[in-house]
């Protein structure tokens, strides 16, 4: 679980750096629970504790990708249901980028090591896992929408389009949510990639 000293250094490192200003890392936390930002850093440890899918780094960055050149985000903003709702809006601007930029190639290479993991904690082929099921659905599904694992990694297995047309559309949809819109665009586009295309042929 996140620490409340690790929340509160990584929003002071990015509030700085991305308003062109100095940081240190707070090291001192005497008194600390008794400051207005403390109840702040709690929300916000709730908050990245029950979404695990979320990036602390990513999160606090959202508002400065959002709304380039603006400044100001405090600890209340980021608290607040609107910050929830910017970093969900950066995710999805940042899932409709080219799959050679970095942000896709930096996921494919989790992906890559989380679906190796899997397989190795649940005794399967790696060939096997995107038939691999936890219920109705392949568990692949739900790491897509966890990201945990990139859509992009899931193109390197033959079986991976049969598998998603032998789902149900309506519940497909309902699961995967923004990623079914993501799923066409990627099948558009992946064979105009050029970083990714020895891994695909």
């Amino acid at each position: 679980m996140i620490s409340e000293k690790i929340i509160y250094n990584v929003f002071l490192k990015i509030s700085r750096t991305q308003s062109g200003l100095p940081y240190r890392f707070r090291k001192q936390w005497h008194g600390f629970e008794e400051t207005p930002q403390y109840q702040h850093v709690l929300r916000l440890k709730n908050f990245f504790s029950r979404n695990k899918s979320v990036d602390v780094n990513e999160f606090f960055s959202a508002p400065f990708t959002v709304y380039p050149g603006e400044s100001g985000f405090d600890l209340a903003f980021y608290s607040s249901p609107k910050a929830i709702k910017i970093y969900t809006l950066a995710q999805k601007k940042k899932l409709f980028l080219s799959p050679d930029m970095p942000y896709h190639l930096n996921n494919i290479a989790k992906g890559l090591k989380y679906i190796w993991r899997f397989c190795q904690e649940n005794n399967i082929k790696v060939l096997d896992y995107p038939k691999f099921k936890n219920g109705v659905h392949p568990i692949c599904i739900t790491h897509i929408k966890e990201r945990r694992v990139s859509i992009y990694n899931m193109f390197a297995f033959d079986s991976f389009e049969g598998e998603i047309l032998r789902c149900e559309p309506e519940a497909l949809r309902f699961v995967l949510g923004i990623f079914t819109i993501i799923l066409r665009y990627s099948v558009q586009n992946i064979w105009a990639v050029v970083t990714l295309k020895p891994c695909l042929v």
